[in-house]
């Protein structure tokens, strides 16, 4: 069998919990905690950052002047226009395809109840009426796990970036 209805509810409660825990007291500690925060990958940019800046500062105060022309900042403004626009195609034509794929798996699904149907409607009793619906249970869990699949967000990101989800995580 695919899955066990006992495996789908202790899924549900394998859930991820994605409560923020902070003291509402110090706004610095939340701020500046290094546990679930990105400072240890941007700290080194803002201090490039900073000191390029203040090289600037004190080369203008020199009388060396450090300009940019007007078309610079066009030209960036045109490049991440570009970028946002592309982004934003890529993700709607992923969604299209994973929008088509489902399409297909549930006439899929819904092509192989009707051929079971069909190459059983000559054969009668107890047994072919079993196998039919026996085989109707495992096409309606089929299609439970790949809608519960499609509405896993954790999968959903493992299927995004094709990659496969730990044991642990794996239906």
């Amino acid at each position: 069998r695919l899955l066990a209805p006992s495996s789908v509810a202790e899924r549900k409660n394998r859930a991820v919990d994605m409560t923020v825990q902070y003291d509402t007291k110090s706004p610095w500690r939340l701020l500046f905690h290094f546990r679930g925060s990105i400072w240890s990958t941007v700290l080194p940019y803002c201090v490039l950052n900073c000191t390029i800046t203040g090289l600037i500062v004190i080369l203008r105060n020199a009388g060396v002047r450090i300009t940019f022309s007007a078309q610079g900042h066009a030209l960036m403004s045109v490049v991440v226009s570009y970028l946002v626009v592309s982004k934003v195609y890529l993700a709607f034509d992923r969604y299209m395809e994973a929008r088509c794929a489902a399409g297909r798996n549930l006439a899929t699904l819904r092509e192989l109840n009707q051929a079971a149907l069909c190459f059983t409607a000559r054969m009668g009793g107890e047994k072919a009426d079993g196998w039919r619906v026996e085989t109707r249970n495992l096409i309606l869990e089929l299609l439970k796990c790949t809608l519960q699949m499609l509405k896993d967000e954790k999968t959903a990101v493992y299927l995004a970036r094709a990659e496969d989800p730990p044991a642990a995580d794996d239906p």
